[in-house]
């Protein structure tokens, strides 16, 4: 008969205790409610923009369409490069494949957006142009926000708020970009719709949390990491098709208490409103996007004075005029910027006083009309 040795009994016993005991020690803990959610989403909001600047540089570092969808070819490798400084903004993206393809050129020079002072200037470089213009609704300026958006950062709500815009036209007007679910917003509006699921799972070897909207929105977060969200998965209405699936990996704590996935993975499904209904519920394209860089509260004020090279023509919008930018120009960012000011300034100054005018107008005929009254009475009782 052969012998075995059983030695490897006591510590594998031992292991499989421990495992119970963990595993007990996880469904001892008590689940965070709803509000202890909304609360650390608010934190994590007051520590990404109450600072008095940041920069964050992020990458889609690889794209891939699964299915043919009208959506196809348009998510190339790019970098951007967002910042802000008080009410000032900076968006910046930059192709990192560049040349020449089958049908089309990726330029190899970057789009600089700059918003301050209720103006924007958006500088073309592959062509060398410039536009400045009132900020309105901010035009393209929440275009390729998708690192930010996907965290449910409401990066839009605050560029529309430097620009002294209404968030909610801008949502309608450009709905493509900024009507994603925000946390901690949307959480709160649909507080009734959610539940915290009372078992922990486990992702990346990390416990966590699922608050759930069924059929609508799961969201895993991470309480280790300040309930860092770890997954998520978000349907275009409730009992609708899936809309995106997010997978967030590599944390880095980039401020005390701020941890932000230095990975993030989307898998992007059909569009129940732009695509044929055989493909709704199906991924078309998964991207990576990569975390570059997380800078606070040192990013210099010169970022959002852009030098204008000399040959870069301008289209100042505001003032109706054209020019080239020459060697002696001085000043050639700030310099148009108060110029399209002083105009909006004017405008707004001959309004107001054209508004006082007819106000005084309005008085001085109301005044004619009650004596005109007082008169005629007199007259009816003399009579």
């Amino acid at each position: 008969m052969q012998h075995r040795s059983h030695s490897w009994l006591i510590p594998s016993l031992i292991a499989s205790a421990a495992l119970v005991l963990s595993a007990d020690d996880a469904r001892s803990q008590d689940a965070p409610t709803i509000d202890e959610v909304i609360a650390a989403f608010e934190t994590r909001e007051q520590q990404v923009f109450h600072n008095e600047s940041l920069l964050i540089r992020y990458e889609r570092v690889e794209s891939d369409d699964v299915l043919p969808s009208k959506a196809s070819g348009g998510l190339l490798p790019a970098e951007w490069k967002l910042a802000f400084r008080g009410d000032k903004w900076f968006l910046e993206r930059r192709f990192t494949t560049p040349g020449e393809r089958e049908d089309f050129t990726i330029p190899d020079k970057p789009k600089t957006q700059v918003v301050r002072d209720r103006m924007q200037v958006e500088w073309r470089q592959t062509v060398g142009t410039a536009f400045i213009n009132e900020f309105g609704l901010g035009g393209n300026m929440y275009a390729g926000l998708a690192y930010t958006d996907f965290l449910g950062l409401d990066v839009p709500r605050r560029i529309a708020r430097s620009g002294q815009a209404d968030i909610e036209e801008v949502r309608q007007t450009h709905r493509g970009y900024v009507d994603q679910p925000f946390l901690p917003e949307f959480l709160k509006e649909n507080r009734d719709h959610y539940s915290v699921v009372p078992e922990p799972q486990t992702i990346d070897g990390a416990e966590c949390w699922a608050v759930v909207w069924d059929g609508m929105d799961e969201i895993l977060v991470d309480p280790a990491l300040g309930f860092a969200i770890r997954r998520r998965s978000y349907h275009w209405g409730p009992g609708k098709p899936m809309r995106f699936h997010l997978e967030f990996k590599e944390f880095e704590e980039v401020q005390p208490g701020l941890w932000l996935p230095t990975t993030v993975y989307a898998d992007m499904y059909a569009s129940i409103v732009a695509e044929a209904e055989s493909l709704w519920g199906k991924v078309t394209n998964k991207t990576t996007y990569r975390l570059n860089e997380a800078e606070f509260n040192s990013v210099p004020d010169e970022l959002f004075a852009l030098d204008l090279p000399e040959g870069t023509r301008v289209v100042d919008v505001p003032r109706g005029i054209k020019y080239t930018i020459t060697a002696a120009s001085a000043d050639p960012f700030g310099a148009p910027i108060e110029g399209a000011k002083k105009l909006l300034a004017e405008s707004e100054t001959r309004s107001a006083s054209f508004w006082s005018q007819y106000r005084i107008l309005i008085g001085i005929g109301g005044l004619v009309v009650v004596l005109s009254a007082a008169f005629l009475w007199k007259r009816l009782q003399v009579t």
